[in-house]
């Protein structure tokens, strides 16, 4: 097909390859691409109505009003953005304040209480004509560091995505129009405000009250904990970032108003040995895949074996967990409905004293896993060098002896990032050979013999006959296994489903060659692990 005959469609997917700048400049010089860039070109709409010197108090911002000269230039771009030719083509709009410290009289801005000026000019004339529909296929609202009146929302359109961050409404809390409360129309919204200094009418309640709650579907908020008096029924998408502590009586009760969920994310720094309450009570029917981050110990257990969180809950993904509070976390419960587990722990060992037994008890608690993840940060102690750490192949032969892993398994990967903080004279005094009694796998000393490395003497260099005869026996359990990732820092393994398809590298002598093969292959297994994550979405 000649070029000039391709859809305008197929040329707009190609031009999204292209930076801003770079559509910028070549529509600059070359007409044609012009008219075609156009809807990418004019897509956002970006307007900076005034400015706040920063170097004020948070709870009293100081607006600054530009120069007239300024304040012309931003409504002349208004009404070029609103003109019949490019209106079509916005999609997004984006209202940011200058940030200003202090001002000097050079600066294009002026101080309102000296000007006697309305810090408001030009947003009272671009937010009539959102609401106004002069953006027909306006589908997207960003409001960045503003300060508003409780005026400028009754002028806002419906949207498919709101983003407000770090945006102050001056106005007293009381004095919010009866008309505002559960009228707002949106799909999606985004909150944060990083400064846990801020004034309480600018925390998530206050603009929660503005939604209708039956046309919200994801709600993302990284704030301190507010108050909702508020059932939200149709958020499927929930993620909440708190940097404040709440108790887990709070924390329960705000998830509590989202009972549609299905897909959550928390990231807490709640109490470390918060114990709940018998009024505590958890009820999420529908949550599919959870994502805890930070220390949320506390919060965990309520979503194993809670018929009212966890009845179909199948996805778990735990970050910037220690490996003992999860351990603590998961004792003793049993989440049968999982089966994708995702887990980033860190802990801190010597190496005399690797507590290999309560290590393989970290799947216990989930007998139904299919596909395994497991990223392990370690700090180790007392070890004069890599080339004297067991822990990487170790755990492995444990995991393929012991009945710890499930048998309908089909992924598992094994990922170690370790960190030495020692380094004794004796390059062998941080290693010993490991004690055959600290095993609970129930298997013999001849199937441990079995599989022992062919190089004993230096631990951590698996060849890969060591670790295809422990994949082997793990598969004797997990029949169904497909695919094998193990990540030992200095070695790297991967298996999927055949000889043919079996990759080994190893890096005894630390070459920068061996690093840029182990960084390409674990580059392909997260891309094959993606696509297969979406695939069984």
């Amino acid at each position: 097909m000649p070029r000039a005959e391709l859809p305008l469609e197929l040329w707009l997917e190609v031009f999204l390859h292209l930076s801003h700048d770079s559509l910028r400049h070549i529509a600059l010089v070359n007409r044609r691409f012009a008219n075609f860039s156009r809807p990418l070109r004019f897509a956002t709409l970006l307007i900076h109505p005034y400015a706040i010197d920063i170097a004020e108090p948070v709870d009293s911002p100081i607006r600054l009003t530009p120069n007239a000269a300024l304040m012309e230039n931003v409504i002349a771009r208004l009404d070029f953005f609103t003109g019949s030719d490019l209106a079509p083509f916005v999609r997004k709009c984006v209202l940011q304040a200058w940030p200003v410290f202090g001002v000097s009289y050079s600066c294009p801005w002026n101080r309102t209480q000296v000007q006697k000026t309305s810090p408001y000019v030009v947003l009272d004339v671009l937010l009539p004509r959102l609401a106004g529909g002069c953006f027909p296929h306006l589908r997207h609202l960003q409001l960045l560091d503003l300060v508003l009146e409780w005026r400028h929302l009754t002028q806002l359109p419906e949207l498919e995505t709101f983003d407000v961050r770090d945006v102050v409404i001056v106005d007293d809390p009381e004095t919010c129009p009866a008309h505002l409360i559960h009228t707002f129309i949106v799909r999606s919204f985004s909150f944060a405000t990083w400064n846990p200094m801020s004034p309480p009418r600018t925390n998530l309640s206050t603009w929660l009250q503005f939604m209708k709650p039956g046309t919200l579907h994801s709600l993302s908020a990284t704030c301190q904990i507010a108050s909702l008096d508020m059932v939200y029924p149709c958020v499927v998408t929930l993620t909440l970032k708190l940097y404040s502590s709440p108790t887990l009586r709070q924390m329960t009760d705000t998830l509590n108003c989202f009972p549609s969920a299905q897909q959550v994310l928390i990231r807490w720094a709640g109490p470390r040995n918060d114990v709940p309450s018998p009024e505590t009570h958890l009820t999420l029917p529908l949550l599919r895949q959870l994502e805890l981050r930070y220390q949320c110990r506390s919060l965990l257990p309520l979503f194993l074996g809670n018929a009212g969180a966890s009845s179909h809950l199948t996805h778990l993904r735990i970050s910037q967990f220690s490996l003992e509070d999860f351990i603590d976390a998961t004792a003793g419960r049993c989440a049968m409905t999982i089966k994708v587990l995702e887990l980033q722990l860190s802990f801190a060992i010597h190496t005399l004293d690797i507590p290999y037994a309560r290590l393989r008890t970290v799947f216990d608690a989930f007998p139904a896993l299919e596909s395994v993840d497991l990223h392990i940060i370690c700090t180790i102690e007392d070890m004069p060098s890599p080339d004297f750490n067991p822990l990487a192949f170790d755990f492995f032969r444990d995991l393929a002896l012991s009945a710890r892993l499930p048998s309908q398994l089909k992924n598992l990967a094994l990922r170690w990032l370790f960190s030495y903080e020692s380094e004794p004279s004796d390059p062998a005094a941080g290693y010993e050979e490991r004690d055959s009694n600290d095993s609970d796998t129930g298997s013999s000393n001849s199937e441990e013999s079995e599989l022992a490395l062919t190089q004993p003497h230096v631990p951590h260099n698996a060849g890969l006959v060591d670790l295809r005869r422990v994949r082997e026996k793990l598969a004797e359990r997990c029949s169904v296994l497909e695919d094998t990732f193990i990540d030992g820092q200095t070695f790297t393994y991967w298996w999927q489903g055949g000889p043919a398809r079996e990759e080994f590298i190893e890096d005894p002598e630390h070459d920068s060659a061996f690093e840029a093969a182990m960084y390409e292959l674990r580059g392909r297994w997260r891309a094959v692990t993606m696509v297969n994550a979406e695939t069984d979405q």
